[in-house]
C-alpha cells in the first residue's frame, strides 16, 4: 500500500495547489480564422475554456469572423459573431448561448442548443464537437457534464502531447488497462484492447459511435485490430471501463473504447513524425496529409497517412541478448540449438569411444573426418546459446491508410453524411532459422563420425525464418441524420470488408531434410558436426520448402436507427427517450493450417433508452441541484445461439453544483466467436496420452476430439459503479472523481487439455466416452477404459473482479502561461479467476499471469502528467507507475520473486512558430515542431519468468527510450 499513500499525498497536493491559484482569468488568448459559423463557435468555445450553445439550423449558410489576439471572452464572442445575425447571451458564469439577432427567447426557451465548446479532456466529458454530432460513450441521450458512469476522454490535444504513434499506444497511459498484448507479441502484428484484465473479445471498440467487427486475421482470436486506425485522424478517444451492452450491445462486457475521427478539417495540415531508439532498433517514419473541403450546406474532411517501421532484434537488447537468467536468480533458458551444435546418443548410453552421452562439438570443427577422439576434450560439455537474438522482438511494419468524411445538409433539418476508412499493411516479424532440434541423424550420414546414429542439436545456418502477414481492408457508412422539431433521428447503413494472409518463408523440407541427413554423398548431406552452416549456400537453399499462404476474411454489413428527444415535461424537466434497432450480418471465412471455414450469423436488436429528471434546481430541494434517473435496455436475437437481453440503470445526484454523486448498474454478454461455435471438427485416433484417477492413475493412449462446439451459449456478466466529482464553480479548470467499480463474469467460453477434462469427469461426463468394463476391471471396481476425450470448448468458470479509479485534473491560466494537471490511478482489489473445473478461483491481483491467462493483474497502476504552454511554447512531462507484483513461471508456478515495479518518465517539448513568440514568417507561422522522449530515463524492463524472454512483455516496453520528432505545418 506504499504507493496508496504516494497517490494520496499527489492528490493531496494537487488540491492544495488549485485552492491557492485564482479562478480562471477572464483575458484569453484566441487565434480562430474565418470559417463556417459552426465550427468557428465550437472552437471558440474550445479556446476559451466555456460552454457555448448553439442549434444547427441557426448557423447554417453563415460564416464567422476572424478573431486573434488577447481579450475577454464576450470581445470574442462580439467580433467572432459581428455581422453574421447571430448574438450570444452568458447563461452562466462560464455558458453561454447564440441565438439569431431578434429572438425573443430565453436560453431556456430554446430548441435545447447542445454544448459545443467545453474546454479541458477530462474524465467524464466530450472534446467540443458541433452540437449535432456529440457522441456520448454509454449513452445515446444528450448526456449531462457528468454521467452516471464515468467516461474517460484523450482529446487531440492529449494524444500530441503523448507523442504516441497509435492508438494503442495512446491506451498504455490508462490505468485500467490492466494490461496490454501489443502488436510485438500479437500475431499479425495486430493491437488488442482489453479492460480490466478480462481478456479478449470483452471490451467493444467503436468507431465514432458504431461498433467494429473481427479484423480477418484475428478470426481464430475474434477481436478488432485497432492498428487498422490511423492516429492522425483520430479526434478523440473516449473509454467506458464499465459495461455498456444495454445500449451497444455484443462485447461490452469490461467497457467500451469509442474512436471519434477528424470531421471538418479547417485548414490543410502536413504532419511528419520520426522517432528512433539511441539503443538501435525500431525506427518509426510517418508522414500524413489532411484537408477539408466546406461550405454553407457541405462539410468534409480528408486524411492520408503513411506509416513504417523497422524491427528490434533480440540481440539489441541485454534480457534478450542472452537468455541466461541465472544473473537474475531465475533459470537458464539458452538453447541447445546453436552452432557449433551438440551430439548425443539415442539410448543415454555413452557415445562410442567417449564416457559421456553427450558432447559439445568443438569450436572451429569443419565435420570432415572427424573422429570420436576429436569430442574427447567436449565429452559432458554442451554448446548453449540464445539463437532468438536473431528474431524481431519488435516486428517490420508497413500501414497505407486513409479516412474520408463528408456531410451535405439537404435541407435546413435533413443532413447526409458518409464516412470511409481503408487500411492497407503488411507485418513482417523475423523468426529464429531453421535448427535440428534433438533429430537423429543416421550412420550412413557422411560427415557422422561415432558410425552409430545419433542425435544433435544444432543451428542449420539458413537464413532466418520470415512470419510475414498483410490485410487491405474497408469500411465504409453512409445515412441521413436530421431534427423534427425537438426531435432528432438517424438511419445509417455500415459496410466492412477485410482480406488478410499470412505466410511463413525459409521453413525447412522434412523429407528433403531427412533425406539429406541420411545421405552418404557429402556434396548433398548435411553436417552438423561442424562450427558453421550444415552446408553450401545451394545445400541449405535446396531444403527450403515452398511456403504456404494461408487465406483469411471477414465483414460485415449493418442498418441501424433511432429517433431521440422528450416525450413529456416533469417539474423537473423533460423526460427524453431515445428507441432504435439495428440489424447485422457478420462473417469470417479462412482457409488456414488445415482448418477451413466459412461462417456467418444474423443479428437483431431493439433497444431503449430513458432519462428522467426527478429534482432540478428551480424545486430548491436542500442538498439537492439535481437528481437525474437513466434506464437502458437492449434485446438482441442471433440465429446460432438464441436471445439475450441486458438492462442498465443510472442515477445522477447533483449535490449542490459542484459536488455530484453517480452510480450505475448493468448486465452484459460476449456471444462465442463464430471460431468457437464452427471449428471443423478434429478426430485424431490414439493420439493422446491420459492418466485415468479411476484406474489408479494408469497411463494409456485414447482418440481425442476437438473442434468447435455449436452448443456454446453466451457469456454474461454484471457490473456495478459508484462514484462522487468535485468540480467547484469558483475553480472551474479543478476536478476531482474517485468511483468504485465491479464486475463479475460467468460462464466464460473456455478449452481444457485432454487430461484436464479426464481428471474432472463428474464435471465433464458426456466429454468422456469409456468402453465396457472386463471382468478384471469389475473385480478391481475400475470402470472400463476410457475410449474417446472430447476436448472442445466449453462454458466454465468466471472471474470476479473490483476497485478502485481516482482522478484529478487541474487546469488554470496565469501570467506565465497556462498549466494543466493531473494524475490517475486504478487500484484492482480482488481478481478472482476460475480457470480450472474443481479447483478453487486464482486471486490474479498483483500477481504475474502466463500468456495462456492473457496477462498480469499488478493492483496498482497510475498516470500523472503535468504540462505548461506560454504563447508557442509547450512543455510537457508523463510519469506511467506500475507497482511491483508477485512473479510466475512459463507454467503459471510462482517463483517465490517479485516483478520489481516500474516508473517511467517521458517528457516534451513543442514550439509553435508565429505564436507570441518567434519570427513572423509565412512559411513558419503555425509550424508546431515537437520533440519528444518516451522513457527519458532509459529504464529496461524488470526481470520475469513470466515469459522465455525475461520479461513481462504485457506490462514493459522492451524499446527503452526513445526519442521521436514531430513536425506539423498548416497550410
Amino acid at each position: 500500500m506504499t504507493y496508496g499513500r504516494h497517490a494520496l499525498f499527489a492528490t493531496s497536493a494537487l488540491v492544495c495547489m488549485a485552492a491557492a491559484m485564482p479562478a480562471a482569468a477572464q483575458v484569453k488568448s484566441f487565434d480562430i480564422p474565418a470559417q463556417a459559423a459552426h465550427s468557428g463557435i465550437s472552437q471558440l468555445g474550445r479556446q476559451a475554456d466555456v460552454q457555448i450553445g448553439v442549434a444547427r439550423k441557426d448557423t447554417s449558410g453563415k460564416r464567422t469572423n476572424a478573431v486573434k489576439g488577447q481579450m475577454d471572452v464576450e470581445q470574442a464572442l462580439e467580433r467572432l459573431l459581428k455581422g453574421t445575425g447571430l448574438k450570444a447571451r452568458a447563461t452562466g458564469p462560464q455558458t453561454y448561448t447564440v441565438l439569431p439577432l431578434g429572438n425573443g427567447h430565453d436560453a431556456a426557451s430554446t430548441d435545447d442548443p447542445a454544448l459545443v465548446g467545453e474546454g479541458g479532456a477530462t474524465d467524464g466529458a466530450v472534446e467540443p464537437v458541433p452540437a449535432d454530432d456529440i457522441v456520448v460513450t454509454g449513452s445515446r441521450l444528450k448526456a449531462s457534464p457528468e454521467g452516471a458512469a464515468p467516461v474517460t476522454t484523450f482529446a487531440r490535444e492529449d494524444i500530441d502531447r503523448l507523442g504516441a504513434a497509435s492508438v494503442g499506444e495512446v491506451l498504455n497511459y490508462l490505468p485500467q488497462r490492466s494490461y496490454s498484448l501489443s502488436d510485438n507479441t500479437n500475431f499479425a502484428g495486430a493491437q488488442s484492447i482489453q479492460l480490466r484484465g478480462l481478456g479478449l473479445g470483452t471490451t467493444l471498440v467503436l468507431i465514432n459511435g458504431r461498433r467494429t467487427v473481427t479484423s480477418s486475421l484475428q478470426g481464430a482470436r475474434a477481436f478488432f485490430d485497432v492498428n487498422n486506425i490511423p492516429l492522425p485522424a483520430v479526434e478523440r478517444i473516449e473509454i467506458l471501463a464499465n459495461s455498456a451492452s444495454a445500449v451497444y450491445g455484443a462485447d461490452a462486457v469490461a467497457g467500451v473504447v469509442n474512436i471519434i475521427l477528424k470531421k471538418e478539417i479547417e485548414r490543410p495540415v502536413l504532419d511528419l513524425h520520426y522517432g528512433f531508439t539511441p539503443d538501435g532498433g525500431s525506427d518509426e517514419k510517418r508522414a500524413s496529409l489532411s484537408f477539408g473541403i466546406s461550405s454553407d450546406r457541405f462539410r468534409s474532411g480528408f486524411t492520408f497517412d503513411y506509416f513504417k517501421r523497422t524491427p528490434l532484434f533480440g540481440s539489441e537488447r541485454g534480457l534478450t541478448a542472452d537468455l541466461d537468467f541465472r544473473r537474475f536468480g531465475g533459470v537458464d533458458r539458452r538453447s541447445l540449438n546453436v552452432s557449433p551444435g551438440n551430439v548425443m546418443s539415442v539410448d543415454g548410453a555413452p557415445l562410442p569411444g567417449l564416457t559421456s552421452s553427450f558432447a559439445a562439438v568443438p569450436v572451429g570443427s569443419t565435420g570432415i573426418g572427424l573422429t570420436p577422439a576429436d569430442f574427447q576434450a567436449t565429452a559432458g560439455m554442451l554448446n548453449l546459446g540464445t539463437p532468438t537474438g536473431l528474431s524481431s522482438i519488435i516486428p517490420v511494419a508497413r500501414r497505407l491508410s486513409a479516412v474520408a468524411f463528408a456531410e451535405f445538409d439537404v435541407a435546413d433539418s435533413v443532413t447526409m453524411f458518409g464516412e470511409f476508412m481503408y487500411s492497407d499493411r503488411k507485418d513482417n516479424r523475423l523468426l529464429t532459422p531453421v535448427s535440428l532440434s534433438n533429430l537423429v541423424v543416421p550412420a550412413s550420414n557422411a560427415f557422422n563420425p561415432f558410425g552409430v546414429p545419433v542425435r544433435v542439436n544444432f543451428l542449420t545456418g539458413m537464413d532466418p525464418r520470415e512470419d510475414q502477414s498483410g490485410s487491405e481492408s474497408y469500411r465504409a457508412v453512409a445515412g441521413f441524420k436530421g431534427d423534427i422539431g425537438k426531435w432528432n433521428w438517424e438511419v445509417a447503413g455500415l459496410l466492412t470488408h477485410d482480406d488478410g494472409w499470412s505466410q511463413i518463408t525459409n521453413q525447412i523440407d522434412i523429407a528433403r531434410r531427412t533425406a539429406a541427413l541420411a545421405s552418404s554423398d557429402s556434396s548433398t548431406a548435411l553436417n552438423p558436426f561442424q562450427d558453421g552452416p550444415g552446408g553450401s549456400a545451394a545445400l541449405l537453399e535446396s531444403l527450403i520448402a515452398a511456403p504456404e499462404r494461408y487465406v483469411f476474411a471477414s465483414s460485415a454489413k449493418q442498418i441501424s436507427a433511432f429517433v431521440a428527444g422528450p416525450v413529456f415535461a416533469l417539474p423537473a424537466g423533460d423526460v427524453e427517450v431515445v428507441v432504435g434497432g439495428e440489424a447485422r450480418k457478420e462473417s469470417i471465412a479462412f482457409d488456414a493450417y488445415g482448418i477451413v471455414l466459412d461462417s456467418d450469423r444474423n443479428t437483431v436488436a431493439v433497444s431503449g433508452e430513458i432519462r428522467v429528471p426527478l429534482v432540478s434546481s428551480e424545486m430548491e430541494v436542500p442538498l439537492v441541484r439535481a437528481l437525474t434517473a437513466t434506464i437502458a435496455a437492449r434485446y438482441d436475437h442471433y440465429d446460432d445461439f438464441g436471445s439475450t437481453f441486458n438492462p442498465q440503470y443510472g442515477i445522477e445526484w447533483d449535490v449542490n453544483g459542484d459536488f455530484r454523486l453517480r452510480a450505475s448498474y448493468g448486465t452484459s454478454f460476449r456471444p462465442p466467436t463464430l471460431f468457437e461455435l464452427y471449428q471443423p471438427a478434429t478426430f485424431l485416433p490414439g493420439s493422446q496420452t491420459v492418466v485415468d484417477p479411476r484406474r489408479n492413475n494408469e497411463q494409456y493412449v485414447v482418440d481425442l476430439r476437438s473442434g468447435g462446439n455449436a452448443d456454446l451459449g453466451p457469456e454474461d456478466a454484471k457490473s456495478f459503479s459508484a462514484g462522487a466529482v468535485f468540480s467547484p464553480q469558483t475553480m472551474r479548470g479543478l476536478r476531482l472523481s474517485f468511483d468504485y467499480w465491479r464486475i463479475k463474469q460467468n460462464l466464460r467460453v473456455q478449452r481444457f487439455t485432454p487430461n484436464i477434462v479426464v481428471a474432472n469427469e463428474s464435471t465433464f461426463p458426456d466429454r468422456v466416452i469409456r468402453g465396457t468394463p472386463t471382468a478384471a476391471d469389475i473385480a478391481a471396481g475400475f470402470p472400463g477404459r476410457i475410449l474417446e476425450v472430447n476436448s472442445t470448448s466449453a462454458n466454465f468458470g468466471g472471474v470476479k473482479t473490483d476497485g478502485f479509479d481516482a482522478k484529478a485534473d487541474y487546469r488554470f491560466e496565469t501570467g506565465a502561461g497556462v498549466f494543466n494537471a493531473g494524475l490517475s490511478a486504478t487500484y484492482v482489489n480482488n481478481f478472482d479467476a476460475a480457470t480450472l473445473p474443481g479447483q478453487p478461483a486464482i486471486e490474479r491481483a498483483g500477481r504475474a499471469g502466463s500468456i495462456s491467462l492473457g496477462g498480469s493483474i499488478p493492483r496498482w497502476k497510475a498516470t500523472g502528467s503535468l504540462a505548461w504552454s506560454w504563447r508557442g511554447l509547450q512543455l510537457s512531462t508523463t510519469g506511467r507507475y506500475i507497482h511491483s507484483y508477485k512473479d510466475v513461471n512459463t507454467f503459471d508456478v510462482e517463483t517465490g520473486r517479485r516483478v520489481a515495479s516500474q516508473f517511467i518518465v517521458d517528457a516534451q517539448v513543442g514550439f509553435t512558430f508565429g505564436k507570441g513568440i518567434g519570427p513572423s514568417n509565412p512559411w513558419l507561422d503555425d509550424v508546431d515542431l515537437r520533440v519528444g522522449v518516451f522513457n527519458l530515463f532509459n529504464k529496461a524492463p524488470p526481470f520475469s519468468e513470466v515469459t522465455t524472454e525475461g520479461y513481462d512483455y504485457t506490462q514493459a516496453d522492451l524499446r527503452q527510450r526513445f526519442v521521436y520528432l514531430k513536425l506539423s505545418k498548416p497550410f
